[in-house]
């Protein structure tokens, strides 16, 4: 999503401590007609809601630091899962000799008990 200036707001700065100065609204016309030609489908008026783009910014920086975090979620989810996975077969499908094995590998052919668990559930299915 491409976010278009529609309008600059020039805020009048303070005078005195009790008046402020003019606002005026400089339109961005080639954006406008754009917009116009896009959206306007018959008689009817459209109206569009102005906002402050720093607003929008941080909304959208706050909005992807939190899809971040949930893919972080995500991902651990996957790696606990898998654990647990790991575990149940050790508990109810593993035999003794088949964790010897493993063990055994351990040391040939594996880094961590991870790889030679899931080399042994493999070999299992």
């Amino acid at each position: 999503m491409q976010i278009e200036t529609v309008a600059v707001l020039m805020l009048g700065g303070a005078w005195d401590q009790d008046e402020l100065g003019d606002n005026d609204i400089a339109p961005c016309s080639d954006v406008i007609e754009a917009m116009q030609q896009r959206l306007i489908k018959g008689y009817q008026d459209v109206h569009i809601e102005l906002v402050d783009r720093a607003h929008v910014d941080r909304v959208t920086a706050e909005r992807d630091a939190l899809q971040q975090l949930l893919n972080a979620r995500d991902k651990e989810i996957d790696r606990l899962s898998m654990i647990e996975r790991r575990f149940n077969w050790l508990l109810n499908d593993c035999k003794d000799a088949d964790i010897t094995a493993g063990i055994g590998w351990l040391s040939q052919d594996f880094d961590t008990i991870e790889q030679a668990i899931d080399s042994l559930m493999e070999n299992q299915a």
